[in-house]
């Protein structure tokens, strides 16, 4: 005797190919992700270069930024901070960044999350969507995206586009979808 299942029952009745409706609705996904900065992200803390970590001796603290080894730093996007609090003279932050450029790829003054932020912002500006004209378009759904690339992906994306989508292809939210114009008559 012959036990069926539900499932033996559908595929024995379901046409032998069946249609993929995310594939055929053209529905274009883009994972940010992809658009995430390919960099070493490093912090450089001020701190223990202040006087009792909460003030600076400009001739002991220039001594000691000649005596680190920035070569360290090539190639890493550097966030700059002071852990402590300590006012600081904002010509310290300049001299820091001196001494950096020439080694860091990118200094920012903030935190190492921030920097990652702005580099991963600056990849979806000079990202080309052009292919993505008059397209159907969804931002797949992802916690580690920072918010701020999809505010950067979405304002980059809504001159182009004919629909933007949020979440999976298969189940999108709908963000923005161009306008008819309307046309009006006067009688």
């Amino acid at each position: 005797m012959l036990h069926l299942t539900y499932t033996d029952t559908i595929m024995q009745t379901a046409p032998d190919s069946i249609p993929n409706k995310v594939t055929q609705s053209g529905i274009i996904g883009i994972n940010l992700v992809d658009y995430a900065p390919d960099a070493s992200f490093v912090n450089f803390d001020i701190t223990p270069y202040c006087y009792k970590g909460l003030m600076l001796k400009e001739k002991e603290f220039k001594t000691a930024m000649d005596a680190v080894n920035w070569a360290r730093y090539t190639g890493s996007c550097v966030a700059l901070y002071c852990s402590s609090g300590a006012i600081l003279p904002q010509w310290v932050w300049m001299l820091l960044s001196v001494k950096l450029r020439p080694f860091a790829k990118s200094i920012i003054f903030g935190s190492t999350e921030a920097h990652r932020t702005e580099r991963w912002v600056a990849n979806i500006e000079t990202a080309d969507f052009s292919s993505l004209a008059g397209k159907k378009v969804t931002l797949r759904a992802n916690a580690d995206v920072p918010e701020a690339v999809y505010m950067k992906a979405t304002e980059k994306l809504m001159p182009l586009v004919h629909t933007l989508m949020y979440g999976e292809p298969g189940l999108p939210k709908v963000i923005y979808k161009l306008q008819k114009p309307t046309t009006e008559t006067t009688s």
